[in-house]
């Protein structure tokens, strides 16, 4: 865009002004769910070149620079390189308090501008306690009553129940009475 001013003199001076959007990034997935110990892996794709790649966990005061090829004890680069646009981490044991958001951001060897890409990291985390209530015995053709909480855990848990070997009931809609979030 060009912009024409005036000044007070009455010359003419043309500016240059052109804004600068970031490319869009490519996330392999918007959410993942990773038991804790497991491992993690996650990439944004530029589709372009890029010249500096950095990944922070929620969890984290800053992030992590991310050099192609490199390889620490706990984590490693993860792609087909800087010029094929990729940034990305391989987590060889994810720990349960970096469960939250995962960002990527991305920097360009031509624009002043950086890409931000990012995933919900949720380190799954088993109840810690299942109760079950209801009565000890019922005579055939009584309503049944039973009761079942997952306490804990993270993501909610599912909950079904079995007669026998057939499934009378799996919960849909799970909500967890845990303070993990």
């Amino acid at each position: 865009m060009i912009v024409t001013l005036i000044n007070t003199n009455l010359s003419l001076v043309a500016v240059s002004v052109h804004s600068q959007s970031a490319p869009r990034l490519n996330v392999d997935a918007k959410e993942k769910i990773v038991k804790g110990g497991e491992q993690f892996e996650f990439i944004c794709r530029a589709g372009r070149p890029i010249e500096t790649c950095s990944i922070k966990f929620s969890n984290q005061n800053s992030g992590i620079k991310m050099r192609e090829n490199a390889k620490k004890d706990d984590y490693e680069y993860l792609g087909g390189g800087y010029q094929r646009g990729d940034c990305g981490i391989k987590y060889f044991a994810i720990k349960p308090d970096q469960h939250g958001n995962v960002t990527c951001t991305v920097g360009f060897p031509d624009l002043d501008v950086e890409s931000i890409g990012a995933t919900n990291l949720i380190v799954a985390i088993a109840p810690t306690a299942i109760n079950l209530e209801s009565r000890n015995e019922f005579k055939e053709g009584e309503e049944m009553r039973i009761s079942c909480t997952a306490v804990g855990g993270r993501p909610a848990s599912s909950v079904a129940l079995l007669l026998g070997n057939c499934l009378a009931f799996r919960s849909l809609n799970a909500k967890n009475s845990s303070s993990n979030k």
